[in-house]
């Protein structure tokens, strides 16, 4: 008749490096829900902040391809993120764009593209955010 371990003895004949990850993979789990909690707790409320900017301007068919960079410093998401491209000489409007971002997450950027039938280098170009809304 042999003898039945007991829970402890077969504790002890797991070897240490399942022990090892066993641990790291509590300790990982641990840090998440840390994190997720943190972050519940205090970005909760904090409306999109969306900065945008043109990163490059290459020449394309049918005109220049603007490159625009959109940022969300802010602590929720926003969705149907209408943005407006307005070249002027002067004060004088030479061509507006707008383009739009289906959704951009908090604390995240998107690229999107505007094409202009003049050179946005030559002119003055101003980027705005007209709109937004909450997904």
């Amino acid at each position: 008749m042999s003898a039945e371990k007991s829970p402890w003895q077969d504790a002890a004949s797991i070897p240490r490096s399942e022990w090892a990850v066993a641990i790291a993979g509590a300790l990982l789990v641990l840090v998440v829900i840390g994190y997720m909690v943190h972050l519940a707790l205090t970005e909760k409320g904090t409306p999109p902040d969306i900065s945008v900017a043109i990163e490059t301007v290459r020449p394309a068919s049918g005109g220049y391809l603007a490159e625009i960079k959109a940022v969300n410093e802010g602590g929720s998401t926003a969705a149907d993120v209408t943005i407006e491209a307005a070249m002027t000489d002067d004060g004088q409007e030479v061509e507006a764009r707008q383009v739009m971002l289906d959704f951009l997450p908090m604390h995240s950027e998107r690229t999107a593209g505007i094409v202009f039938e003049h050179d946005p280098g030559r002119f003055h170009v101003e980027l705005r955010v007209l709109s937004h809304r909450e997904p």
